[in-house]
Formats: structure tokens, sequence, C-alpha cells
């Protein structure tokens, strides 16, 4: 990818559009619902393949959403950009982080271990 003719917002491009294939096909196996009212009294249309898009989206929803994709541009970027020591600390930071809200927000196992190798981690990060 670092000596691809394809440039990295070309490839997001090509990548985005088979994801949109995708998701355009199993939207259309989608039972159809029932017509609702907005308050307006407009009816909305039914599901499947013609249901207006992001309609049951939260606005946490569309947040989570495109934090996901910034954070998918920012794989790439490192990727085509950072060296393999580089990649190799961000993912190790990565996976402290993830320990460590997992730890605080669904209660999961934070071991001495665990610990230790965070330290050295964060370290290690510091030190590049």
């Amino acid at each position: 990818i670092k000596r691809d003719a394809v440039n990295i917002w070309g490839r997001n491009f090509q990548l985005g559009f088979y994801s949109v294939v995708m998701y355009l096909f199993f939207r259309s196996l989608e039972k159809p619902r029932d017509v609702d009212y907005d308050e307006g009294g407009a009816a909305a249309i039914g599901g499947g393949l013609f249901r207006p898009f992001f309609v049951d989206w939260s606005p946490l929803a569309v947040v989570l959403s495109g934090g996901m994709a910034c954070g998918g541009l920012l794989v790439a970027l490192s990727i085509k950009f950072g060296d393999s020591v580089l990649k190799t600390l961000a993912v190790s930071g990565s996976i402290l982080f993830a320990s460590v809200v997992d730890h605080y927000v669904l209660g999961g196992p934070l071991t001495g271990q665990m610990c230790i190798a965070g330290v050295v981690t964060v370290i290690a990060i510091i030190n590049y």
C-alpha cells in the first residue's frame, strides 16, 4: 500500500463502495413495515430498499458512525506513512486503552501482568 499507484482516498472510496453494495443488498432483504405517520401527518415509506436512510438512527449512532469512519482513515494513514515500530506502538497503546476502558466501564479483568505490560507500553511510547 505504500508504493501503490492508487492514493489513500481512492483506496478508501473503493472499500467504501463495496460496503455500500453489501449494505444495499441486506437492506433490500428487510421486510416492509406498516406506514408510520410523523407529527405533521406525513406518511413515512415502509421498509425495504426504499425506506429513508438513517430513519432509526439516534444522534449517538451518528457520532459513533463518524468516529468509526475517522478511525478507519487514521489506520489507513498510519499504514501508509508510519514505520513498523510506530505501528506496533500504536497497536499496543490501543490494546492498553481498550483494556482500561473494559475494566472501568464493563468490569473486565485487570491483572498485575496487564498493569506491568501497560506501564512498559507507556514507557516505550514516551521513549519513541
